[in-house]
């Protein structure tokens, strides 16, 4: 019997021995400079820098966004076809009273077809406009108030009866140049085909 007890003695020995060494070695992993809970804190804060950052960059492009478009206008650009009755016409003019005036006593054409494009010769084009009865056509563009914007206006199609103008006219708009109401007038002028 004395054998036996004294196996189990050394048995027991040998597991506490076991069992200090495994603690010892997992309290090195839970808590040494490269531990689980070193891990965990290293995790934590960088979601926690990763979610800052995002959240500043979701707010730089919400302010990007948000001065684009304070930055932003509409323009309405009027076209008129008219006979050419005069060789005084006004070429390119801001919306006006003397302007109107200049442009009553010529006959308005309808059907007279244009192109709005943002390069010349017709390349880029941004719209087609058609006018109507009284001879206007008018189409709106958004244009960036703190840069220079040139558009190109070309008639493309001349009702019957009457010759396409070859002029192509240009446009160049900044925030200056635009009337209280932000309407360019255009006026074309078309001659009797013969």
């Amino acid at each position: 019997m004395r054998g036996k007890k004294g196996i189990t003695l050394i048995a027991l020995v040998v597991t506490i021995i076991v069992l200090l060494i495994l603690t010892g070695i997992t309290i090195s992993f839970v808590f040494s400079d490269n531990g689980v809970i070193a891990k965990a804190r290293q995790a934590k804060y960088e979601t926690e820098s990763a979610a800052q950052a995002e959240q500043k960059a979701m707010e730089d492009m919400i302010e990007y966004f948000d001065n684009l478009k304070l930055s932003q206008a509409n323009l309405k650009i009027e076209v008129v076809a008219e006979v050419a009755t005069n060789q005084d016409a006004n070429d390119i003019s801001l919306l006006s009273e003397s302007n109107e005036a200049n442009t009553e006593n010529k006959m308005k054409l309808s059907g007279a077809e244009f192109t709005l494009s943002t390069e010349p010769s017709g390349n880029d084009v941004e719209s087609v406009i058609v006018t109507g009865e009284d001879g206007k056509a008018e189409t709106e563009v958004t244009y960036n108030k703190n840069e220079e914007t040139v558009y190109y206006v070309t008639a493309t199609k001349a009702p019957e009866g009457y010759v396409l103008p070859a002029e192509e006219k240009k446009i160049v708009i900044n925030e200056n140049d635009i009337n209280s109401d932000g309407t360019v007038q255009l006026n074309f002028e078309f001659e009797y085909s013969k």
